[in-house]
């Protein structure tokens, strides 16, 4: 599946030390969504046995992919179910509340080159709308170039409670967590300017970063 769809160029070794850490934390039997599927079967193997998950494809897989798909989940013992888009623009209908983790690699920038910030913001306030609340979380790997455009989108979201970012090699590795159905406005927004927003955050964290490297030397 990866001869899909557009993608920036990346080192597969480095994309799977992200995609397992930024899965690290996944219990068992936990219900997740992939979002933009298009590594097929790879993604699989980084998730804990018993979980179910829903993979969101950009169109059916072909019968290899299926096979492939298949045969994972049953080495790691998944549950795997496959959703498709309404439409070429519209994502999939989603179950709200539900999910306990759902994660995408690259899936913004590839909805931002097919729609526009228009497509990229419904897709994350679908994927925000099916994590369950409070508890449940999106996980994203995005190129830095995608910064302005997550800290649009996510600073000021009402579903969003908390976000945590880190940068690696060129990448925006991030963790937002669902907020309640009915979050108040006012506290959130005390909470993004006190944060200093998800930019201010990218900042400071590059910075303590720098400042750390320059400690040890």
């Amino acid at each position: 599946m990866a001869s899909r769809g557009s993608r920036n160029a990346i080192p597969r070794r480095l994309q799977e030390r992200q995609v397992r850490g930024l899965l690290s934390s996944v219990p068992e039997r936990a219900r997740i969504l992939e979002i933009d599927a298009i590594d097929g079967h790879k993604n699989l193997y980084y998730l804990p046995a018993g979980c179910s998950i829903t993979q969101w494809l950009d169109e059916a897989p072909t019968a290899t992919e299926e096979f492939k798909t298949n045969q994972t989940a049953k080495t790691k013992e998944l549950d795997v179910r496959t959703v498709l888009p309404r439409a070429p623009d519209r994502p999939p209908k989603l179950p709200k509340d539900e999910f306990d983790v759902a994660f995408g690699v690259r899936c913004l920038q590839r909805a931002l080159a097919r729609g526009g910030s228009r497509a990229a913001k419904r897709l994350v306030d679908e994927v925000l709308a099916s994590c369950a609340p409070h508890t449940g979380k999106f996980c994203f790997i995005e190129g830095t170039e995608m910064e302005a455009t997550l800290a649009e989108i996510l600073d000021e979201h009402p579903l969003v409670r908390d976000c945590d970012v880190i940068v690696d090699k060129g990448s925006i590795c991030g963790w937002a967590w669902r907020n309640r159905r009915n979050p108040r406005e006012k506290a959130l927004s005390k909470r993004i300017a006190e944060k200093g927003g998800l930019g201010g955050g990218l900042a400071a964290a590059a910075s303590a970063k720098k400042r750390k490297k320059t400690k040890k030397r």
